[in-house]
């Protein structure tokens, strides 16, 4: 520093050199004292300065600028660098000069590409500098410059010096405040930690010079914890580092490595089933990807963790995963490899599966405690994919923190966005990998990915060692035919609302109607009437298996009462709106159904319910439903130009074709301007019989329709029956 900004300077010192407090006398002297040390390190201190830029577009973005929040403890900071490029000035921290033309400086986690130079300076005078050392175990990088600054004095460090006054050690820091570039001093002391197994630390200031009370310099201490023993008090040029070239290596030997382990995934889908006017939503499908079938191939990170098995970075819900049709993998070189389905895991956004052709050089986990590795130097992985292509990059980076996440375990935390971002050590040892992490929603039952943590590779080996303990037996590939069948237990459910809580007494049981839903209706032979409960009950919540958290039952209310479907006006119509007629039942379907879905057949779980205003607990099997409206089979009869569904459970209630004439087939589709319109059929009438023979299935329409000439069919509408005669397309 120079000497004619010292006033400046010694406006911005903060003491806290001693606990109690100081007379004004003694705050003079500290002052004095402080500005002393400062002057006495100034030679040594330069200002190191990161001139960033765009890189194809990116915004440039770093880890290294950031500092523990007082309030949540974890680690935050400016990840996004833009602001340094729009306002043409540097990113500034601060370097010490240890040898002639040697400065350590804090670890900023800048990806080289979005450096455009790096900058030392001692007051006027300047510097460019190359990173000539990445340190192992500290949070820094090691400066080369071309030659020595004028004036400049490197730092001699030692216990030496310690020993003048081993009890008083001062903490120097350097930064902007205010706009002014000032320096800190402070007591170097903090509270003692000590851990189960008699280890402990000591946390202090970090990124700082430690110095004795006449400024004898210590040593540099870039992290906030310290081990109790004097090991730290030590010159920079004594750590164990790995220099520019040696790391240059390290990346491109990460890169071969990648290209065999980290690898591209194409997931292809069967396209959704049309829906036919049911609520798209109740399915937990997009009304865009329900109509166009849009979602038919994804692409995600896959990484290699056998000879044989890939594990797929895809948070698939079970709706999703029931249309997978098949898995290919793209290695970085040769022909793509196909995969099978093995399993979705239940607490993480991961899939499961076997390669036909084992690959060579699956991952290798490192066997170190992700504990010990916060602060240490790995390098980071940035794999993303986007459609057919994949971008991988690869830049030295530290673990910021590591803190107790999801069922206790350790998680290490990086500053900024890590979605995409893969840590290793530099021997190759696989450390953690970006993965969701999913849980049960109370609200509908859906999976949702919560957020995205970097999960330990160890915890990911013990997953795959115990994997029938945790998988998601509901959530596998499925039928085109049962590909929307869900759990059910056999019963119709009306949503709550507060009138409908204050009539059954409940209020106080469904938060005022918010929550709760009516059983309207039980099915003979389900297990809701093995169970005992009736029409009437209210259900209040679900245990989930081993799960003492309870899931409130939420019921999205239905759109399609029919009561509120235009029977009485089917015939006025317009042919065009037929496809934004809603079924006139109420789905089968719904948030309960889906919830029971996620938790897994053939788990037990508990209900609790509200009979005459007293709750009571049942248990079930999860299984199973039967075939619904939306999962059965259908035919499309593109000579006639309608679509046909075969009857279900809830359509043949809804219909009154539960006894032993329950033929028919339901009009799910008529296009306009064809035959079976210009027969006046509707929408969601019932063929019962087709040249006098009933029709129980779609097989049964079709031999009709391939006999040839015109088809009288027998159509019931509600209540109420006719005949029409449909002639067929010729050629068709």
């Amino acid at each position: 520093m120079n000497h004619p900004h010292l006033t400046r300077i010694l406006a911005a010192i903060l003491l806290t050199a001693f606990a109690a407090p100081a007379s004004a006398a003694d705050t003079t002297n500290d002052a004095e004292s402080a500005a002393r040390i400062i002057d006495k390190l100034s030679p040594s201190i330069l200002k190191v300065e990161y001139f960033l830029r765009y890189d194809e577009g990116d915004t440039p973005s770093g880890r290294g600028w950031m500092e523990r929040c007082p309030n949540c403890g974890g680690f935050h900071g400016a990840s996004r660098l833009e602001p340094f490029v729009t306002q043409e000035r540097p990113m500034e921290t601060f370097g010490v000069l240890v040898g002639e033309t040697e400065v350590v400086t804090p670890h900023m986690m800048i990806h080289p590409r979005f450096i455009e130079r790096i900058r030392v300076r001692q007051g006027d005078r300047v510097a460019e500098a190359d990173i000539a050392a990445y340190m192992i175990d500290q949070k820094a990088v090691l400066l080369a410059l071309p030659a020595p600054l004028p004036e400049a004095k490197p730092l001699s460090f030692g216990v030496a010096n310690a020993a003048e006054t081993p009890d008083k050690l001062l903490a120097i820091s350097w930064q902007r405040t205010l706009g002014e570039w000032t320096a800190t001093v402070q007591r170097f002391d903090g509270p003692v930690s000590i851990g189960p197994n008699g280890e402990g630390f000591r946390t202090v200031p970090a990124n700082v010079v430690v110095v004795t009370e006449k400024g004898g310099p210590v040593a540099v201490v870039m992290d906030e914890q310290l081990p109790l023993d004097d090991s730290w008090k030590t010159s920079p040029l004594d750590w164990a580092r790995i220099s520019a070239g040696e790391m240059d290596d390290l990346l491109a030997e990460q890169e071969r490595r990648i290209n065999l382990s980290v690898l591209r995934a194409s997931l292809h889908f069967r396209s959704p089933r049309d829906l036919d006017g049911s609520d798209p939503y109740r399915l937990g499908i997009s009304s865009r990807r329900a109509r166009d079938g849009s979602d038919t191939e994804q692409s995600a990170a896959a990484l290699l963790v056998e000879s044989d098995r890939i594990m797929i970075l895809a948070d698939l819900p079970q709706e999703v995963t029931a249309r997978l049709d098949r898995i290919r993998i793209y290695p970085a070189e040769g022909e793509p490899v196909t995969a099978d389905f093995e399993a979705t895991l239940s607490d993480y956004g991961i899939l499961l599966a076997r390669l036909k052709e084992p690959m060579p050089d699956p991952l290798h986990i490192s066997d170190r405690s992700i504990k010990d590795l916060r602060g240490r130097l790995l390098i980071a992985t940035e794999f993303e994919v986007s459609g057919d292509q994949s971008v991988v990059r690869h830049e030295p980076i530290r673990i910021a923190d590591v803190r107790m996440r999801h069922r206790g375990r350790l998680f290490p935390e990086l500053s900024g966005n890590y979605e995409t971002t893969f840590l290793f050590e530099p021997n190759g040892g696989w450390v953690a990998a970006p993965v969701p992490l999913r849980d049960k929603n109370p609200e509908d039952g859906r999976w949702r990915s919560q957020e995205t943590l970097l999960l330990p590779a160890a915890e990911l080996a013990t997953v795959l060692s115990d994997i029938d303990s945790h998988i998601d037996p509901s959530n596998i590939p499925r039928s085109e035919e049962d590909e929307n069948r869900v759990a059910w237990i056999g019963v119709e459910l009306q949503a709550m609302d507060p009138a409908l809580a204050r009539q059954h007494r409940v209020s106080n049981q469904t938060n005022d109607g918010r929550t709760g839903a009516l059983v309207t209706h039980v099915f003979s032979g389900s297990p809701a009437e093995e169970a005992g409960i009736e029409p009437g009950d209210i259900l209040l919540r679900v245990y989930p298996p081993d799960n003492d958290r309870p899931h409130p039952v939420r019921l999205e209310e239905s759109r399609h009462y029919y009561d509120s479907f235009p029977w009485e006006h089917l015939d006025e119509v317009p042919e065009e709106y037929y496809e934004y007629l809603p079924a006139p039942w109420t789905p089968a379907v719904n948030s309960f159904n889906r919830m029971l879905t996620r938790f897994g057949y053939g788990n037990t779980v508990d209900v609790v319910l509200a009979r005459n205003g007293e709750q009571q607990r049942k248990s079930f099997e999860v299984v199973l439903g039967p075939p619904h409206y939306e999962a059965t089979p259908e035919l499309r009869a593109d000579s006639i130009g309608a679509t046909l569904r075969e009857l279900t459970f809830e359509t043949r209630r809804f219909y009154r074709r539960e006894g032993d004439d329950g033929s028919g087939l339901i009009l799910s589709r008529i296009e306009p301007g064809t035959p079976a319109s210009i027969a006046g059929l509707k929408p969601y009438e019932l063929i019962t019989h087709a040249n006098g023979s009933p029709v129980n299935t779609v097989d049964d329409m079709n031999a009709a329709l391939e006999a040839g000439g015109e088809v009288r069919v027998t159509v019931q509408r509600m209540h109420q029956g006719r005949i029409a005669i449909i002639r067929p397309r010729n050629g068709e």
